[in-house]
């Protein structure tokens, strides 16, 4: 089990299941909000009273929404859902830094000298049409 909060402590959670390292994403959207590890958002619990803040992001890379949850008095990112795909942001979680980089996505978007050599770049998302 995985256990997360943001930095203020205001808002905590736990994760029963994770399905792997981190998959650094370097779309248009996501390279500000730190790596991100998968599961499955069925299996993550707010465990705080206080609740996270809902942004609904509709200009993805993909063209299909992903709802990025983060704590409504310090702001920080936490997870972000897609379907049932559940993205957990490293930097947030208490075990966060045992994970290793296992895979890029989106490599085409990234900034000047920030794909990793080594790290496998893989497709996971069909791009939205232009």
């Amino acid at each position: 089990m995985l256990h997360g909060h943001c930095y203020c402590g205001e808002i905590t959670y736990t994760v029963d299941d994770v399905l792997g390292d981190a998959i650094l994403c370097h779309c248009t959207t996501c390279p500000g909000m730190s790596h991100s590890v998968g599961s499955q958002a069925d299996k993550l619990v707010v465990t705080s009273p206080q609740k996270p803040k809902v942004y609904v992001d509709t200009n993805t890379t993909t063209g299909k929404p992903i709802y990025r949850n983060f704590c409504p008095t310090c702001g920080s990112s936490l997870f972000a859902t897609q379907d049932n795909a559940l993205y957990l942001k490293t930097g947030a979680l208490d075990e966060g830094k045992f994970a290793k980089i296992k895979a890029q996505i989106h490599s085409e978007d990234a900034l000047d000298g920030m794909v990793k050599d080594g790290v496998p770049q893989i497709v996971l998302f069909k791009k939205k049409p232009e």
